[in-house]
């Protein structure tokens, strides 16, 4: 059965958390945002697929014998694109936002614990830019520190020169590796709720995931003027994706998902990365 806090500080007694405290655990938040994902996917498909990294990673860091813990997830995100229109889609304010994680993170440091890594599932800016500025914010005045995950390639279109104290840059994993496609994909412009979406539900998630109504969808094939549309956030703009994904998730069927490879190495970066500011 499908459960986004198996294996988080939720099922967890207090006197637990205290011992992961005392032993100066890693604590992996989870970021993502309910949000339509089609007629295929539930609304909570990033928030899934964010803890089910988080998971992964704990996984390796405790097999490389380093503390770690997973919190609630975090999921009242924010979404500036047409998605927020639709029914079951809840979009949260950047004030909002702000003071949820500057919250999370006051609590985390009452419990003892001193650093955080977010491993977020939703890329949109809306979302991206409360919780790195609170991070951000956060970070100067107290002893604990939050660091947002981000892969080299990314650095530029989120906004980062890569030196930023609040961000953790790790390697880029070879998408060849990441995704094993049998098949030529329809549309270029797969972003939400597509085949490489699909395919991680798919694989990770088959209880939550319909292929039967998956394989019907047709492919979007936004151009330049549908992904302007798909930007701009307006209501009458939604129907640039009538069922509510931009991709081709019919095609999710022939992709194949590493996704635990890819968080194995990046485990190891993170292992790498605080043994060695606990050296320095």
């Amino acid at each position: 059965m499908s459960n986004i806090l198996k294996n988080t500080m939720v099922e967890m007694t207090w006197p637990e958390i205290d011992a992961l405290a005392k032993k100066d655990a890693l604590v992996i938040l989870p970021l993502g945002v309910i949000e339509e994902h089609s007629r295929h996917l539930p609304l909570g498909t990033d928030i899934y697929i964010a803890t089910k990294e988080a998971e992964q990673i704990a996984e390796e860091l405790t097999r490389l014998g380093m503390p770690c813990v997973i919190a609630p997830p975090f999921y009242w995100g924010a979404m500036e694109v047409v998605t927020k229109n639709f029914p079951g889609s809840f979009n949260m304010r950047a004030q909002t936002i702000k003071l949820m994680i500057e919250d999370i993170l006051m609590n985390l440091e009452t419990a003892g614990f001193k650093k955080v890594i977010a491993i977020n599932a939703h890329g949109d800016e809306a979302h991206r830019r409360p919780i790195v500025e609170t991070f951000k914010a956060y970070n100067v005045t107290h002893e604990l520190k939050a660091r947002w995950q981000v892969y080299e390639e990314d650095l530029e279109w989120q906004g980062f020169k890569g030196d930023e104290a609040y961000i953790f840059v790790t390697k880029t994993y070879p998408f060849e590796k990441l995704f094993e496609i049998k098949t030529d994909l329809k549309d270029n412009f797969d972003i939400h709720a597509g085949a490489f979406e699909t395919a991680e539900m798919k694989d990770y998630f088959p209880e939550l995931t319909n292929m039967e109504i998956a394989k019907t969808l047709k492919a979007t094939n936004l151009q330049e003027e549908g992904i302007k549309r798909w930007l701009s956030g307006k209501v009458e703009n939604t129907q640039v994706i009538p069922d509510g994904h931009a991709g081709d998730p019919a095609n999710s069927q022939f992709i194949k998902v590493h996704l635990e490879e890819c968080n194995k190495v990046l485990a190891k970066e993170l292992y790498d990365f605080y043994n060695k500011a606990y050296i320095e």
